[in-house]
């Protein structure tokens, strides 16, 4: 678990991001976890919201965070 004070300094992603893409005739649906955001896609339509890090994430790319712990 990630400790309070490392969470506040750690980035955040977008609330909401709304995306069209191309056309695309075959039915498509998706879902990718980024480090701090969940992106779904169906169709053409990407949808990005923030979500909680994942802290093995959050140790590798801010590791002068977690040298206190």
């Amino acid at each position: 678990m990630i400790p309070r004070s490392v969470r506040k300094k750690l980035p955040k992603a977008k609330l909401i991001s709304i995306e069209m893409g191309g056309y695309n005739r075959q039915p498509y649906w998706a879902k990718f976890r980024g480090a701090n955001f969940i992106r779904w896609q169906l169709w053409n339509v990407c949808v990005t919201h923030r979500a909680p890090w994942v802290e093995r994430s959050a140790r590798q790319i801010h590791p002068h965070l977690f040298k206190s712990n």
